[in-house]
């Protein structure tokens, strides 16, 4: 897994020690993050954008109305590895990050579908 080249797009990367080796880290601009075992994220369809401004990086979270300052938690697995345990875990890292002065933090999740969708919410009620 390669930087996005700026730490203006998110505030983390999340990587484990075998996966980012030491003498590669001062490659990345944003933050590191490493997951004390093993990591894989991943998503069933990569897309790799070359030469992209962060102007146009930015103008990514203004098309899906997020702002330029919200904490974004993303998870592009598919819905059948998000579990109970784990989607409570994230919605107490949101109401967490909210509650230390994080007015919009957002979890961004791959959408597979309205039932998906319909199932989390209704998860969360």
């Amino acid at each position: 897994p390669g930087s996005t080249g700026s730490n203006h797009i998110w505030d983390y990367s999340v990587f484990d020690r075998t996966v980012l080796p030491e003498e590669f880290r001062d490659h990345y601009e944003e933050a590191l993050v490493f997951m004390p075992h093993s990591y894989f994220v991943n998503s069933h369809r990569t897309a790799v954008a070359q030469n992209v401004s962060d102007d146009d990086r930015r103008s990514i979270r203004l098309k899906y109305g997020i702002s330029q300052t919200a904490f974004v938690y993303c998870c592009h697995s598919r819905p059948d590895k998000i579990d109970p345990v784990t989607f409570r875990s994230w919605i107490r890292a949101l109401i967490r990050a909210k509650d230390e002065g994080n007015s919009e933090p957002v979890l961004w999740l791959l959408r597979s579908g309205k039932e998906m969708e319909a199932n989390l919410r209704t998860f969360l009620t």
